[in-house]
């Protein structure tokens, strides 16, 4: 396994001690028993903070590995079906003939075994996602990371309304979460698209009566709101439409629910967890778990492209099902 510090591809008897014997870096992986190496886990993180330049959540990162796991299962999936058919078919030859055709047989199925056995792992790790994530971060702080110690000058009182004068806007995005409040901000959202962001329970608390303020005097405002699939986002998302401390009774304002909608599966299939991973109550995700139903979080897709996909529907005026396909990008089912 190469280090993913200075480079030196160490072998097996070299990496006992658990750190790399060239500079010292400590593994966090042992691909003979975890089934992945630290270069996996650090294009993971490469590509969730798009090569460094995105803020990102721990839960982002956590469903990277998972949509790279995934991939990789069902791509041997997909040759095990291949395999398996080209093993009947030479069965077959071999019975009518009786020729050594056998021998390519034995070699499919032994060859489908080892898919089979392949695409385990990759449903082991895929499993773990979680703790290789925090595994990782542990050994690896990255900047980009968002944690409790990252400024946050709008929920810290270094930030307030008096800066931006008698300014109005026409569109605003409302989260169901306040991290996603954060991660928007954080990646300079609401500068790109001139959108103030807001989160439930009146987050950022230092700003929120302000833009509330002049939010409620635009007769046009276009307010977009995003939620978790589940029953609390889509409570979530009606109490943004129809309170009165949200939008409720303004006339004129246009009121988009981007998402995540359960008509929106196609994007994030791949990535559907029970209701209870995504912090639904128990009585609730019980009650909606029984009827069949799972949910989805926002942290599944990674920060660019959900950064795309907002800013897209904020300037179209609807939900992500129904932007046009240049805006979506190409998932897979797996955001």
């Amino acid at each position: 396994m190469k280090c993913t510090s200075c480079g030196v591809d160490v072998k097996l008897k070299d990496r006992s001690s658990g750190a790399c014997p060239s500079c010292g870096q400590v593994f966090v992986t042992e691909p003979t028993t975890d089934g992945i190496t630290d270069r996996f886990l650090e294009r993971a993180v490469e590509v969730v903070s798009g090569e460094g330049t995105f803020y990102f959540l721990e839960s982002q990162l956590t469903y990277e590995i998972k949509r790279r796991t995934l991939r990789k299962r069902d791509a041997l999936r997909r040759w095990r079906v291949f395999l398996g058919v080209m093993a009947l078919v030479s069965a077959g030859f071999a019975l009518m003939v009786a020729l050594p055709i056998f021998v390519l047989t034995a070699v499919l199925v032994v060859s489908v075994l080892g898919v089979s056995a392949s695409a385990s792992k990759w449903d082991r790790v895929q499993g773990e996602a979680d703790r290789w994530a925090r595994k990782w971060l542990a050994a690896h702080p990255n900047e980009k990371l968002v944690t409790d110690e990252t400024p946050r000058p709008w929920r810290d009182g270094q930030s307030n309304g008096d800066s931006l004068g008698e300014a109005s806007f026409d569109r605003v995005l409302v989260c169901q979460r306040e991290e996603l409040v954060d991660l928007f901000l954080l990646n300079q959202f609401h500068f790109h698209y001139s959108c103030p962001v807001l989160g439930a329970d009146a987050y950022p608390r230092p700003v929120y009566d302000d833009l509330m303020r002049r939010l409620r005097a635009n007769e046009e405002l276009t307010v977009v709101v995003l939620h978790d699939m589940s029953p609390e986002g889509r409570y979530f998302a009606r109490q943004v439409e129809n309170d009165s401390q949200w939008f409720g009774g303004q006339t004129g304002a246009k009121i988009v629910d981007a998402g995540l909608l359960p008509e929106q599966r196609k994007m994030f299939s791949g990535l559907l967890v029970p209701l209870a991973a995504i912090g639904v109550g128990a009585g609730a995700a019980h009650a909606a778990e029984a009827a069949g139903e799972l949910g989805a979080e926002l942290a599944l897709f990674r920060p660019e492209l959900l950064t795309r996909m907002t800013g897209s529907a904020l300037d179209a005026g609807l939900p992500f099902h129904l932007l046009p396909d240049p805006y979506m990008g190409d998932s897979g089912g797996y955001g």
